[in-house]
């Protein structure tokens, strides 16, 4: 089992960052999304797998014994404009929060 597949077993806290392909660093802009993971519920399995196929057709490795499907529920946004500029945004609980109204409180 992967280092971060046991991480995430002892604690579901996790966040990832999303940047353009152009960052270079500090200066630049991205987004951070905090929230929990949790194992995908073996019948929703297969309709994620069919989600991640669009993006991966050849993503042979989701058929390894040892692969697992995890669903982040997202709990924070953090939008880092570059260099000591960050905004939380504040959303609804309702999924998907993309169809929710947003607004930027500067932090």
């Amino acid at each position: 089992m992967s280092s971060h597949t046991q991480d995430i077993s002892v604690d579901p806290r996790c966040s990832i960052t999303i940047a353009a392909k152009e960052f270079k660093g500090a200066a630049d802009g991205r987004v951070n999304l905090m929230g929990t993971c949790k194992l995908i519920p073996p019948e929703e399995r297969e309709a994620a797998k069919a989600i991640y196929f669009t993006k991966h057709p050849d993503a042979f490795w989701v058929d390894f014994g040892d692969f697992n499907w995890f669903q982040m529920k997202i709990e924070d946004i953090r939008f880092v404009g570059g260099f000591a500029r960050t905004y939380a945004l504040v959303y609804s609980q309702k999924y998907p929060i993309l169809q929710d109204r947003m607004t930027m409180d500067k932090k």
